[in-house]
């Protein structure tokens, strides 16, 4: 009897789901796609990704677990095939392009929907038709003022 009961309490303790959150602990340069399904210590209750601009066309992606948040934390949809996941994009002066602190499985597995790695600058050089004017009047004026002030010297 006391082995029967043994086994049911071995068998039924594989069916209790711990406290521990699964998330992905790996960091990668210039891509999300790094995974490594880790289980977090007990203390840890968060999974975190957080996106560094290291130079202008390169940034640095980790992925870790981690006792606080320092942003509000995203919480489970309730479907977790259709929710979204709330993270923030930053502006300058920081380094931190992206930052998403959520609490269920595997939920920094993905970046955000788009991060812009390049800022389109407004009247881009291929873009732009070029006035001789502008052009001309800076390089005349130029000319001018040497022609001037060699006529002085004679």
């Amino acid at each position: 009897m006391a082995f029967l009961v043994t086994l049911l309490v071995v068998l039924g303790l594989q069916l209790v789901q711990s406290n521990a959150i699964t998330c992905h602990v790996c960091e990668a340069e210039n891509s999300y796609a790094c995974s490594n399904p880790s289980q977090c210590p007990g203390e840890k209750k968060f999974c975190l990704l957080v996106v560094t601009r290291i130079f202008e066309r390169f940034f640095y992606v980790s992925k870790q677990c981690t006792r606080r948040c320092s942003t509000p934390v995203v919480s489970l949809p309730s479907p977790p095939s259709q929710g979204t996941s709330e993270g923030f994009l930053l502006e300058k002066p920081t380094p931190f392009l992206y930052i998403k602190c959520c609490e269920w499985d595997s939920c920094n597995s993905e970046g955000p929907p788009a991060v812009p790695l390049l800022k389109e600058q407004p009247g881009k050089a291929s873009e732009r038709r070029h006035r001789y004017i502008e052009l001309l009047l800076p390089g005349f004026m130029v000319l001018t003022a040497n022609g001037l002030s060699a006529l002085c010297l004679l």
